[in-house]
């Protein structure tokens, strides 16, 4: 007889979303932290495994984009422009893999830039689930 498994519960997918982005964050303070481009190689490596794995969970169906909005559905604009941004932080990756390949002088400086654009996308993901799954609207008894 076939199994069916439960659905993940809205907590259970906050949780893996908040691991999600304390490992990312936790990459990104590697890469802030390196000052040659051997230093940044090995965590934009481990970036550029870990980021479109993660993207892809957000958007998946019945992933944690859905949730938000099925629990609040004026998210809705909030999802639409940060996976728009996932495209334009993946191509940026691309380019700063490349940049720590060529070992370019403004290597530093463009990985600054991207982490802390990264960063900030992230915390406002946090925001709007926070605010989805967890605020009282007053809406239920």
């Amino acid at each position: 007889m076939p199994t069916i498994e439960p659905a993940k519960s809205s907590s259970t997918l906050a949780d893996t979303q908040v691991e999600e982005h304390i490992n990312i964050r936790s990459v990104l303070a590697r890469i802030r932290a390196a000052t040659t481009a051997d230093q940044m190689a090995p965590h934009i490596d481990k970036l550029t495994r870990i980021l479109p794995a993660h993207f892809a969970h957000e958007a998946d169906p019945g992933g944690v984009f859905d949730t938000v909005v099925s629990r609040d559905p004026t998210a809705a604009r909030h999802i639409e422009r940060f996976l728009e941004q996932h495209a334009g932080f993946l191509r940026d990756l691309d380019a700063l893999r490349e940049a720590v390949e060529s070992a370019s002088d403004d290597l530093i400086a463009r990985a600054e830039s991207f982490c802390a654009r990264l960063a900030r996308h992230e915390a406002e993901e946090n925001d709007v689930l926070f605010d989805a799954l967890y605020v009282d609207t007053g809406d239920s008894d």
